[in-house]
């Protein structure tokens, strides 16, 4: 039996020019997942930390993926 390795989204560090182009790539690569998170009704039962708010749209994901060729090294 295989299993998955845990992806997580990498953080973006100020003294990392690059690190903001790996958020996005790691973001992009497990959006399905993130996409899931979001909608998860115990992370969203509360308005003030639901996380349901910070879903991005159709149109925001485009643009990230418009985005990853321009910021890639």
């Amino acid at each position: 039996m295989t299993t998955k390795a845990a992806k997580s989204i990498k953080r973006s560090v100020p003294m990392r020019w690059n690190s903001v182009a790996e958020m996005l790539n790691s973001a992009l690569d497990i959006r399905s997942g993130l996409e899931k998170l979001v909608d998860l009704e115990r992370h969203n039962q509360v308005a003030k930390t639901s996380l349901r708010r910070h879903k991005l749209s159709a149109n925001e994901w485009k643009l990230l993926t418009q985005l990853r060729p321009i910021l890639s090294v």
